[in-house]
């Protein structure tokens, strides 16, 4: 028998066998609440009473001193454990299933729902703050060319949001119109704990740098990519959000998930990337009132070779330039990312095209 499970989107997701629901249930997809119907059935219940169904009624123990209660239990019935060998693989699946448990589909949605909200928030702030450091730096330095930059710097911010209004509600959309499917959810958690560890290794390398150079600047690009890399390993342990069904298919779906699969992460997560980068920007420009701006960026111009085209600006101008420009950044990113994902939808349905010419031919035959 099969059956029909809700998502995280409390939307119908099957029909499958009942040893899939157990294992998505292994995987953290799936509770003892979770919504499940049998296919032909027109009752819905949970999975804590499919399960109860399935086991069936318990058996009587055998009388004491039966044949039945000396004989040892079959081999097919023992469970089946793994060799002492892979202790540290079942440690790091311990990790991952206790980080996918504590941070679940909903939380994730709301955290982004969070995300495009204060993004743009901090798109406003910033817009109105680049314009006070224009002028004010202007008057001191008695450089009019400043203020003219500020003024441009709005022009550029406030077009910018209005591209992050339309492609942000446009890249939820276009996820939720576009399902794929993946055999299993190997490739998935192998990526999400990549990111994990980059997230690690990104944040200990902006604090060793902010301590070389004793400032916290070298800290902002640290926190965003660490913040990002945790929020996309998040998004790949929960695949119910990125709209991928785990469940059985051929290696051709497989394909298709696997093309598909950071793509559709990269588009989950626009909204987290647009918060992030306004509000790095914001603080740059906070951070543009320091005198030791300008040695700061010197410095890292070095380390960062971005960073060299501001290089020549006087300490001031270029964290006005770097705080208007992480705001502009930001606000056409979910456009950007709206696109690279319809590019990569072309080759995806150019392989599904493939992948559909023998079942056409069969048909032809007959």
């Amino acid at each position: 028998m099969k059956y029909y499970y809700t998502n995280a989107k409390n939307e119908p997701v099957g029909p499958v066998p009942f040893e899939e629901l157990e294992q998505l249930a292994k995987q953290g997809t799936l509770h003892d609440r979770t919504s499940v119907i049998a296919e032909g059935s027109q009752t819905w219940t949970n999975f804590a009473a499919v399960k109860a169904a399935a086991a069936g009624p318990a058996a009587p123990p055998p009388p004491a001193g039966s044949p039945a209660s000396a004989a040892p239990a079959p081999a097919a019935t023992r469970p089946l454990k793994f060799p002492a060998s892979t202790v540290l693989g079942e440690t790091v699946e311990f990790v991952l299933a206790h980080l996918r448990m504590g941070v679940s589909a909903g939380l994730l949605e709301r955290l982004l729902g969070w995300c495009k909200v204060g993004g743009h928030y901090a798109v406003l702030g910033g817009a109105a703050l680049a314009v006070f450091v224009a002028i004010f730096w202007a008057i001191k330095l008695s450089q009019f060319s400043i203020a003219i930059g500020g003024i441009g710097f709005l022009i550029a911010i406030a077009l910018g949001q209005f591209a992050a209004l339309r492609f942000l509600d446009a890249g939820d959309r276009l996820l939720r119109n576009s399902p794929t499917r993946m055999v299993s959810p190997a490739f998935p958690d192998c990526v999400a704990l990549i990111w994990v560890l980059f997230g690690v290794g990104a944040l200990f390398t902006g604090i060793r740098t902010s301590i070389t150079f004793e400032t916290a600047l070298p800290l902002l690009p640290a926190l965003v990519g660490t913040a990002l890399a945790w929020i996309a390993a998040v998004a790949a342990l929960h695949p119910a959000t990125l709209n991928i069904e785990v469940a059985g298919g051929s290696g051709g779906e497989e394909a298709v998930g696997l093309i598909s699969f950071l793509p559709k992460v990269g588009l989950r997560i626009v909204p987290a990337l647009f918060a992030l980068f306004s509000g790095a920007g914001v603080i740059a420009l906070l951070l543009s009132f320091s005198e030791r701006t300008a040695d700061t960026v010197n410095a890292l111009g070095a380390m960062a070779p971005g960073i060299e085209l501001i290089r020549g600006l006087s300490g001031n101008a270029a964290g006005l330039a770097t705080g208007a420009g992480l705001l502009v950044v930001a606000c056409f990113l979910p456009f950007v990312a709206y696109v690279s994902f319809v590019l990569t939808y072309l080759v995806i349905d150019l392989v599904r095209a493939i992948l559909a010419v023998p079942s056409k031919l069969d048909s032809l035959r007959h």
